[in-house]
């Protein structure tokens, strides 16, 4: 279970940390707060294939321009991702923009720890993020992916999502988070 991430350099964000997560974490902001950022980040630091974790977050934001230009806060070289486990392991991911090539570089520690080692991907590269990281990420994290999130176009209703992490042993958490969302759910039984 990832329990902090650490961004230097990287997209919108020039340094900041996250400790303390937990098992479901609920990010909520203004659009352009860094939402989106920490997810990437996330998605590039616990992908078994962080390189292609690079491509798919350039791939799905082609209309802001150069990649460059987004990838690396304000054009800065490199820009790092570190995750921290549960387990006391880490892993850090540093990238650098070398034209329209992408240098990702790997390294872990601790109990657990993925494989150390590199990768490159062109920009162009094309991924389906979400049944990537869908299939991926929990297998990394041991643990079942779910959203509570609805921006408007997913498949699955919000209600049906809520459901879903009930169903996974995590019923008075997802209840905690909706109450503080919309209150009046105390007495939502499943």
């Amino acid at each position: 279970m990832i329990t902090s991430c650490t961004l230097h350099n990287f997209r919108g964000v020039r340094q900041g940390e996250l400790t303390g997560l937990t098992r479901l974490v609920v990010l909520v902001g203004p659009n352009g707060c860094g939402k989106s950022t920490v997810l990437d980040a996330l998605d590039v630091a616990a992908s078994p294939t962080p390189g292609h974790a690079v491509g798919r977050a350039v791939t799905r934001r082609r209309f802001s321009g150069p990649a460059h230009r987004w990838l690396l806060w304000r054009g800065s070289e490199p820009a790092m991702i570190v995750i921290g486990t549960a387990n006391g392991g880490q892993r850090r991911v540093d990238l650098t923009v070398e034209g329209q090539n992408c240098r990702v570089g790997i390294g872990s520690s601790g109990d657990n720890a993925s494989d150390s080692d590199g990768g490159e991907v062109r920009f162009d590269a094309r991924s389906n993020w979400e049944q990537t990281l869908r299939g991926g990420l929990p297998a990394f994290l041991g643990i079942p992916f779910f959203r509570l999130i609805d921006c408007g176009g997913l498949p699955v209703e919000l209600h049906e999502l809520y459901s879903r992490a009930v169903e996974r042993g995590q019923r008075d958490l997802a209840r905690s988070l909706v109450s503080g969302l919309l209150g009046g759910v105390e007495s939502v039984r499943s």
